[in-house]
């Protein structure tokens, strides 16, 4: 269908603004009826309206009017937003990311390669329920009869006590007021009997330390309690011996 509009002009011909609005006013109306679609950029100056909303609030510097046309909503920044408003129907019913996908729909296939950023991810979930969850657990080994348990790294560990362990270090703690657990599974790769130096500040029920299976091939599993950011370590035996 042909766009009409009222005024045509030639070289030299004396024009009014009202012309020109005019104009405007029917190429916008017909772009609305067919239901076409602008897209690069419309440059208009303050006080033009569409569909009876003034557009100078949501114009860029220069005068330049983003076109919604999927990826100039990105374009939209805080110095825009800082007076006005913009109508809901000036945003698509879902606002690109930028790597194209839709914040909307992300998913686990969407998570599945690349990276979210942590702004896009809430610092805390409250009132959720989470299925199919799992952590993995990270093999550590002793060095110099250390060994150090980073929990940034993982909650769930194992260890094969091929050494004795005098000095157990738990690093990057969560703060004071925030509950954390290390699980902990030692293997026994022989019959030798070694031992365990706790990280400083564990207790164990009745001030007891338990003793190590160090059977070949056995498991035992503890569990390494605080909220304190590990000033107090409540150590708890989940269970032993097994194979």
């Amino acid at each position: 269908m042909a766009i009409s509009i009222p005024y045509t002009f030639s070289t030299q011909t004396t024009i009014s603004s009202a012309q020109v609005n005019d104009n405007f006013s029917s190429l916008l109306n017909a772009l609305d009826k067919r239901g076409d679609t602008l897209t690069g950029n419309l440059t208009v100056s303050a006080g033009v309206t569409i569909d009876g909303v003034d557009i100078s609030a949501v114009i860029g510097s220069g005068g330049t009017l983003l076109a919604v046309n999927g990826s100039a909503v990105t374009n939209l920044n805080a110095t825009q937003l800082t007076s006005g408003t913009i109508p809901d129907a000036r945003f698509p019913s879902t606002l690109p990311a930028a790597s194209g996908a839709n914040l909307t729909d992300l998913n686990g296939s969407n998570v599945s390669s690349g990276t979210v950023a942590t702004g896009r991810i809430a610092s805390a979930l409250t009132g959720k329920e989470l299925t199919g969850y799992s952590e993995t657990q990270v093999n550590d080994t002793i060095s110099g009869n250390t060994l150090t348990v980073d929990m940034a790294t993982g909650n769930h560990r194992a260890v094969t006590l091929n050494a004795n362990i005098s000095t157990f270090t738990l690093s990057n703690k969560p703060s004071s007021g925030k509950a954390a657990a290390v699980v902990l599974t030692v293997t026994y790769p022989d019959n030798t009997t070694r031992t365990i130096a706790w990280p400083t500040g564990t207790i164990w029920p009745g001030n007891a330390a338990p003793t190590l299976t160090c059977t070949n091939g056995r498991k035992d599993i503890f569990c390494l309690y605080f909220f304190d950011g590990g000033t107090v370590i409540f150590g708890t035996i989940i269970g032993q011996n097994f194979y």
